[in-house]
């Protein structure tokens, strides 16, 4: 019988292959879109076998879409994660890339904010 991971011990074994997946929720999203999939429900938590993780390619990748990378390669940030470099409230965040203060994309629904972006923000004091 194979072993079962919960997310946590899945995001474990699949940051040693992509170290740009930070968080759960991203794990998450790549069940949402397909491109991972779930063994087993406890509850609330997920759970993933072994080799499911070991064939998983991110979504991207397995579409034929390199020209475009997924939130979590390294090259942005999710809304909260740039307000937490910044030192900002997350909603101040959402309120500067709503107003056009703040350049971000959208994928799957989720701001992506470029490291360029919180490089400026950090050069002009915000």
């Amino acid at each position: 019988m194979e072993t079962l991971l919960s997310t946590k011990q899945a995001l474990v074994v699949l940051q040693e292959r992509f170290p740009g997946l930070r968080s759960a929720p991203q794990l998450l999203r790549q069940v949402k879109i397909g491109a991972l999939r779930v063994s087993a429900v406890h509850g609330r938590k997920y759970m993933f076998l072994v080799s499911d993780l070991l064939d998983f390619v991110p979504e991207y990748q397995a579409m034929g879409r390199n020209e475009r990378p997924p939130l979590w390669d390294g090259n942005g940030f999710t809304p909260r994660e740039a307000a937490e470099a910044l030192g900002i409230p997350k909603q101040q965040m959402l309120y500067w890339i709503h107003t056009g203060r703040v350049d971000a994309s959208k994928k799957d629904g989720v701001y992506c904010v470029p490291e360029s972006e919180i490089d400026r923000l950090r050069k002009t004091g915000r």
